[in-house]
């Protein structure tokens, strides 16, 4: 299996972006409306939230 050992860190990354990237896709292809777009996006990031993905400090140069 392709997937056997991978982490849930690895899996939650696959998701998200594979979830924004098929939006992308279908955005160019039938023209999403904004609305949609957004919460399509708001849902990838709450599934790499919800595997435990944060950011814990933001440096600025």
């Amino acid at each position: 299996m392709l997937l056997h050992n991978v982490s849930v860190l690895t899996l939650s990354y696959i998701a998200g972006g594979s979830a924004l990237f098929f939006v992308g896709i279908l955005d160019d292809m039938l023209d999403i409306r904004v609305r949609y777009r957004l919460i399509i996006q708001m849902i990838s990031a709450l599934i790499i939230i919800f595997w435990g993905v944060y950011i814990l400090i933001i440096l600025a140069q």
